[in-house]
């Protein structure tokens, strides 16, 4: 049996706002809105809480477990998901 052990990075504010200005164009106001930090937080709290828990919730576009999420990637999936949730699909 192989064991696949994740590390999940943790991005700055710099690099969400980053990641949110090349997805949606704009800021994500991080820094200026509590309850998007607050959200923000809670997705990152959850990926490394099942990622210590055993659970495979990181996969690269393969379908293939990711052994470590940078913090910059882990910024681009965190926005994503938040576009995903708040922001309509055209």
């Amino acid at each position: 049996m192989n064991t696949v052990t994740t590390q999940i990075d943790s991005p700055s504010t710099d690099q969400l706002e980053e990641a949110w200005w090349k997805l949606m164009g704009g800021e994500l106001g991080v820094t200026e809105h509590e309850g998007t930090r607050q959200f923000m937080q809670m997705i990152l709290d959850h990926a490394k809480r099942e990622v210590a828990a055993g659970v495979s919730i990181v996969e690269a576009a393969t379908g293939e477990e990711v052994s470590h999420v940078t913090a910059e990637d882990m910024a681009k999936r965190m926005c994503a998901a938040y576009a995903s949730i708040f922001y309509p699909v055209p």
